[in-house]
């Protein structure tokens, strides 16, 4: 049974954070 893996998640959130600060108003708009 495969898991979720934490270092999945800590990238998908880096991205986010990472586009959130390159392009914010982008990201809002999304």
């Amino acid at each position: 049974m495969p898991k979720q893996q934490p270092l999945s998640m800590t990238k998908n959130l880096i991205s986010e954070v990472v586009a959130h600060f390159l392009n914010p108003t982008g990201y809002l708009e999304q």
